[in-house]
């Protein structure tokens, strides 16, 4: 648990150090309890705009992160919608996102995160954001390259954006020019 979420005093490299040490020592009990509850957390927000999701944007567990590939099951089985997954597809640049079925053969991309073998490109309206931490106003704290804020000033229009974490990486960092808030953050104890 984070002892002090509200401590201005770390830079964003402090905090990410101190976070993915965190988020990778969760219990696996732990880990799948709090996962079990921010997937149905996050199928009631899907369900109550199903009407206007057609492709969802989601992501591969990375470093402890959140893992949401039995939710991206049920999605893919009953067809909810389409899932994607992101690519770099070069550095510095927005992330592309790639058609992604359960199922579909992988190779490792940039930063060694699995991709889609096979790419066809498709354009989310939900995009669901892994958290390295974030704050009480919805800022994201990613890992620093800025893939995500880049990518999301280049959307037209801006799909909703769930940002996906354990309550346990809320801290503290200032808003810088290029952050976007996300729409929502998921966690297991809160929805901010």
């Amino acid at each position: 648990m984070n002892k002090n979420p509200t401590d201005l005093t770390k830079s964003r490299a402090q905090w990410r150090t101190e976070l993915i040490a965190q988020r990778r020592a969760i219990r696996e009990e732990a880990r799948l309890i709090a996962t079990k509850t921010i997937s149905a957390t996050l199928s009631e927000v899907i369900q109550q705009r199903l009407a206007s999701v057609k492709t969802i944007g989601a992501y591969l567990p990375h470093r402890g992160e959140v893992d949401l590939r039995g939710w991206m099951a049920i999605v893919d089985f009953q067809q909810v919608a389409a899932l994607a997954l992101p690519v770099v597809v070069e550095a510095a640049m927005p992330l592309q996102f790639a058609r992604f079925r359960i199922g579909d053969a992988l190779v490792k991309g940039i930063h060694g995160i699995d991709i889609p073998y096979k790419r066809e490109w498709v354009i989310p309206d939900v995009l669901l954001l892994p958290c390295v931490g974030f704050t009480r106003s919805r800022l994201r704290l990613g890992y620093g390259g800025g893939y995500y804020d880049r990518t999301l000033a280049s959307m037209q229009p801006k799909p909703l954006t769930v940002g996906i974490a354990f309550a346990s990486q809320e801290c503290s960092i200032n808003a810088q020019e290029h952050d976007v808030v996300m729409d929502l953050i998921i966690t297991e104890e809160f929805v901010l």
